[in-house]
């Protein structure tokens, strides 16, 4: 397929990586734009003009139908739930999974020399699925083999529980089709992606200021601040390690993620954001528990503390109801309803809305880097932004002061 066959608009392109992955003469290759989102670059001296590509992209031709079969409020009771930014669902179903000698692919991120590289990764043993555990909010790379090494598992008659982005299950089950049948998968409730290179200009920013070196950044550090959307970025400096506590509703990167300025064009438009889902369960975190079922809190004598993570599992079709069923014990399971999960998780329903603010943002970014981003950001977030500040901080002001009234007193 002729590269201007291929490039259809950004809107339409998630950057899974399917045409790449299925193209019999390696013509085409994942290349990053200037902001850092990766597209498909076509070879035409290797193209044969099969159309292989556009045939078989899951995301111009799938055909959503299928219907959440039943809502959970979930929480995992064989895993550690620090390690997870929400119930612990996945590490629980990735636990089972490997087990019976079967094989769990998820993002990671790494980091070497103060870049992160969150990418695909297959681990078949439990002490590798911390690395795939916890939210990261960047768009993961997928290596140019990372669904035929998947399907080459399912082929061996393994086992493979595949978690991530709607987008990403529905490439895979594309290029897997007719070899499902030991293949789960788990899609996540997904806001929207922003690009790993913009992410890295945020740590090299941090790294200037701070001379340091960024060696982890945990986006929602539940181990340390509960289940919210608070993290830690972990730095070196003079042959010593530092953690700083990241406030999602006031750094730069985070707030701009959670307010959904700097997403990938195409999660704008998209269309997994509803409830037609692709994954065989589908799970998030579940905002507005308290409001939706409070009886089941530990606060009014129920069994479930929010302060661990509560998740929202959503069953999607008769393999996810199965595997849920034969491993219940696995969880601490109580039936909700879409309507009451979506309620304060707008991704259940609609696409995150385009903001006037993300042209200015990248264009920002293209003429002065991060430096500019931020810049920018001081001055469109300048409402309000005080006031989030003393309000992250007044606990930890109270604490000081009490204690100095305490230390007085004696």
């Amino acid at each position: 397929m002729k590269e201007s066959q291929l490039a259809y608009p950004h809107e339409l392109c998630c950057g899974c990586g399917m045409c790449s992955n299925v193209c019999p003469k390696n013509a085409i290759t994942m290349k990053r734009d200037s902001i850092g989102f990766i597209y498909p670059k076509v070879d035409e001296r290797k193209c044969i003009d099969c159309g292989l590509c556009l045939k078989t992209c899951a995301y111009k031709k799938s055909n959503l139908s299928t219907s959440v079969l039943e809502t959970y409020v979930a929480v995992s009771t064989c895993t550690e739930l620090n390690k997870s930014s929400s119930g612990g669902v996945f590490a629980a179903v990735a636990q089972i999974v490997i087990k019976s000698g079967g094989i769990v692919a998820g993002a990671i991120m790494d980091f070497v020399d103060g870049k992160a590289l969150p990418r695909l990764e297959c681990v078949s043993e439990e002490k590798g699925l911390d690395r795939i555990l916890g939210s990261k909010y960047v768009q993961c790379d997928l290596p140019t083999d990372a669904y035929k090494a998947i399907k080459s598992h399912l082929l061996a008659g393994r086992k493979v529980l595949f978690g991530g982005t709607p987008c990403q299950v529905d490439a895979l089950k594309e290029f897997v089709k007719g070899f499902e049948e030991n293949l789960l998968t788990i899609d996540i409730v997904c806001h929207g992606v922003p690009s790993s290179t913009f992410f890295n200009s945020y740590l090299e920013k941090f790294q200037q200021v701070h001379d340091c070196v960024v060696t982890n950044y945990v986006f929602r550090d539940k181990a340390r601040y509960g289940w919210n959307l608070i993290g830690s970025i972990y730095y070196s400096k003079g042959g010593r390690t530092f953690r700083k506590k990241v406030y999602g509703n006031e750094d730069s990167f985070y707030r701009l993620f959670l307010d959904g300025d700097i997403y990938r064009e195409s999660c704008y438009t998209c269309k997994y954001a509803c409830g037609h889902r692709v994954g065989d369960l589908s799970i998030g975190d579940y905002w507005g528990i308290s409001k939706e079922h409070p009886e089941i809190l530990s606060d009014n004598g129920g069994l479930i503390n929010p302060d661990l993570g509560v998740s929202c599992l959503l069953v999607n079709s008769e393999k996810g109801r199965a595997f849920i069923a034969e491993h219940a014990d696995s969880f601490s399971l109580y039936p909700s309803s879409y309507e009451s999960a979506a309620r304060n998780n707008g991704q259940l329903h609609s696409p995150a809305k385009r903001t006037p603010l993300r042209d200015m943002i990248f264009d920002a970014y293209e003429d002065y880097g991060y430096s500019g981003v931020e810049t920018l950001y001081r001055k469109s977030k300048r409402e309000g932004y005080t006031a989030i500040i003393i309000k992250n901080r007044v606990p930890k002001i109270v604490k000081r002061c009490i204690k100095k009234v305490l230390h007085t007193k004696r």
